[in-house]
């Protein structure tokens, strides 16, 4: 009897989920997080090539060349193979002003990163309380339907004894039926809840395990990775904007190209005794600046400011709104709170209330819709009491998500 009992005990030990786990696999497969590492990938190599640019350019060429006719100063064919290496001496700060704009993109990608993972992680969190909420709605039902055929059977044995009538079967049957109703309806929508959370962790659920969070204590306000996000953005406006001033200062650049020249169909060259140059080293520094472009740039410029304003403005809104958030999720943590003790006096009542009408009940004081206004109070009170506890996770978990806090962090 002990192994039969130790088999069916360990498939729950194997499937069931720790709340730790699945936030630590949905953080490593999911789609949107890896979307968001992705894209911070491609950042940093976006702010490597930057800083490339600082280096020297090599460039390796060739060219042929062929005319119809000849002249005497113009070979009919000419190949030239060439390397030119070159750098920048001076380009009005443009390579500073790039390199931060791409450095501080790359800081906005990663706070996307950090608030996809800690967005993720709060709506698995939701998902499994709320799941396990349902699930004691579901075991309260069930207790019921339990409870329900069991009179059922009582009262039929009493109608075929002529001590109770048909309606009194009727109802209690009806009620029967409906509850059945409702737990296969709860079924799939723990179902579904399930479904959404598998597709969030990549993992299949089956089973949940218990899991609480640390009761929270005294934390600031933290604005979010979003908002730091929105930051390095404007940040990066302001340093492109930087960038395009570069083209109204002198730009300076030495180069250095190194040629090789062959000819042929050069007679009338050669035949004035002149020698083709077969080698040519040339250096060039060269210096341009915009002188007039009537504002083109200046315009440009504007223009990046401007969508800076307009970032800084949905900053500013969206810190007033975080913070409203935040003082909210303290009332809430404290109404939850209030409502678990709610929860258990009603619990705890209607636990009462059912057990002296059940036993009135039994002994034909009370008629059978008494009895399932009790039955019913006692099985909502039941799934109340499990759902308050489980609303106050969920409340732990919105405030620190709230105070930028890793939720992972406060599990127990």
């Amino acid at each position: 009897m002990k192994k039969l009992v130790i088999l069916l005990i360990i498939p729950v030990w194997i499937y069931a989920e720790n709340l730790s786990f699945l936030i630590e696999h949905a953080q490593n497969t999911n789609h949107t997080v890896k979307t968001a590492s992705f894209n911070a990938k491609a950042k940093k190599k976006e702010l490597e090539s930057q800083k490339s640019n600082y280096y020297p350019t090599v460039d390796l060429g060739a060219a042929y060349i062929s005319f119809d006719k000849t002249s005497p100063f113009q070979a009919g064919n000419t190949l030239n193979v060439y390397a030119k290496a070159g750098i920048d001496l001076f380009d009005g700060f443009r390579k500073s002003a790039l390199v931060d704009q791409k450095k501080s993109l790359f800081e906005s990608s990663k706070h996307d990163l950090t608030y996809t993972k800690q967005s993720l992680t709060l709506m698995i969190v939701e998902d499994f309380f709320t799941i396990k909420s349902a699930e004691a709605s579901l075991k309260a039902l069930q207790e019921k339907s339990h409870q329900l055929e069991a009179d059922i059977k009582k009262i039929k044995k009493f109608k075929l004894a002529g001590l109770a009538s048909q309606d009194y079967v009727d109802k209690l049957q009806a009620s029967y039926d409906t509850n059945r109703y409702d737990i296969d309806s709860l079924k799939l929508n723990i179902k579904t809840l399930k479904n959404y959370l598998s597709l969030k962790t990549g993992l299949e659920i089956n089973t949940l395990n218990n899991a609480s969070l640390l009761k929270p204590k005294d934390l600031d306000f933290v604005p979010s990775e979003s908002i730091k996000s929105l930051q390095k953005q404007a940040k990066a406006l302001k340093a492109s904007a930087k960038a395009t001033n570069a083209i109204y200062y002198p730009n300076i650049r030495l180069e250095d190209t190194y040629g090789y020249y062959d000819y042929s169909r050069d007679d009338g060259v050669k035949a004035m005794g002149i020698d083709q140059v077969d080698k040519q080293n040339k250096i060039a520094l060269t210096a341009n600046m915009r002188l007039y472009d009537n504002g083109v740039n200046k315009k440009q410029k504007q223009a990046l400011y401007l969508q800076k304003k307009a970032l800084e403005e949905q900053i500013n809104y969206q810190k007033a709104s975080e913070q409203i958030r935040y003082k909210l999720a303290i009332d809430t943590l404290k109404t939850s709170s209030i409502n678990i003790k709610s929860a258990q006096s009603a619990s705890k009542a209607a636990a009462s209330v059912y057990k002296t009408i059940k036993a009135k009940f039994d002994a034909g004081i009370v008629d059978q819709v008494t009895y399932l206004d009790a039955l019913s109070s006692k099985t909502a009170s039941q799934a109340r009491e499990q759902k308050a506890d489980n609303d106050y996770e969920i409340a732990k978990a919105n405030f620190y998500f709230l105070s930028n806090k890793n939720i992972k962090d406060f599990i127990k």
